[in-house]
């Protein structure tokens, strides 16, 4: 196990990943010592999303947050805005949107996130 996620977290940032190499991850629901949720069957388009939820927390798109399409675009955009001007510790400070981590959600990354604005995952 590399990581535990608290009930209502939504994701985790591996920040032991190396560039250029190709992670797996495995996700397990659990509630207390009992595994509960559906198995997602390796190779199936669930666990083809899960893939792509990967991806995106990496950033290896820079500015990509909505996994329901390929592209930086203006759903990406309200999401990110969602969480602008936020900074570690308050409410609707999410890292996942903190493009350069430094614990804030400003200007900075609002120009990152402009010049991938319109990159697909193809690109």
């Amino acid at each position: 196990m590399i990581a535990e996620v608290a009930p209502g977290q939504a994701h985790h940032i591996d920040v032991n990943v190396i560039n250029g190499a190709t992670h797996a991850y495995e996700v397990r629901v659990v509630d207390g010592p009992h595994e509960v949720g559906e198995v997602v069957e390796r190779g199936s388009s669930q666990d083809l999303e899960r893939t792509a939820f990967e991806l995106r927390n990496t950033n290896q798109v820079s500015g990509w947050f909505d996994p329901t399409d390929d592209s930086v675009d203006f759903n990406d955009f309200f999401l990110f805005a969602n969480h602008f001007g936020t900074i570690d510790g308050q409410p609707g400070y999410d890292p996942l949107y903190d493009l350069s981590p430094n614990n804030v959600i400003d200007f900075d990354y609002f120009f990152i996130f402009a010049d991938n604005f319109g990159w697909r995952l193809v690109d």
